[in-house]
């Protein structure tokens, strides 16, 4: 879901469910599905002074006796989630079967047991200038593991020293300076 006017964007919505909501394990009781790895998509929600909900990765394998049909039908796949008033687009979504990137995201597929298949929704676009981020948001979300230390800095303008995750106050300043030379009023405020 995309960033609103006051708020982060709601991350995890995509198949089989929103992250939070659904365990693994009640996903792998209730369908054929072996869940390999499921998790938040580092740098994939938009960037903005209100972030993007963040994509998520399913990786799975389904289990059948010879083969089974499998349609991805997500969307995004070519065009990501646009940002607003600044904010930057989302991740795109991808569709994945054995490191070979699908084409197309609306085909039906074959697979069988020995596949290995990985989906991502795509993120949600950013709302106003990533440099508008509160550098202490941009921090929780390094910590978190969404967004990364590069993005935090070359994006969000905000330095942070890798060996104890605290923001250098004047790295950033001086980051952010420079951004809002490039980019004067872009965002009132």
């Amino acid at each position: 879901m995309g960033a609103r006017p006051n708020s982060d964007g709601l991350s995890g919505h995509m198949f089989p469910g929103a992250v939070g909501t659904i365990p693994v394990e009640i996903v792998e009781n209730n369908s054929p599905l072996f869940v390999l790895r499921k998790e938040f998509l580092c740098d994939s929600g938009g960037p903005g002074r209100y972030r993007g909900g963040c994509d998520q990765v399913v990786e799975f394998k389904v289990q059948c006796r010879d083969e089974a049909s499998l349609a991805c039908m997500s969307e995004r796949a070519q065009f990501a989630a646009r940002g607003v008033q600044g904010g930057l687009p989302g991740g795109r979504s991808q569709f994945v079967v054995n490191g070979k990137l699908s084409v197309d995201p609306k085909k039906t597929i074959t697979v069988t047991d020995r596949d290995v298949i990985t989906c991502s929704g795509g993120g949600g676009g950013g709302f106003y200038p990533p440099h508008t981020r509160d550098p202490d948001r941009v921090l929780a979300d390094v910590c978190d593991g969404i967004v990364s230390l590069e993005a935090a800095k070359k994006i969000y303008r905000v330095a942070i020293r890798p060996e104890k995750l605290e923001i250098d106050w004047i790295e950033t300043k001086r980051l952010r300076s420079d951004a809002d030379e490039e980019n004067p009023g872009d965002f009132p405020g």
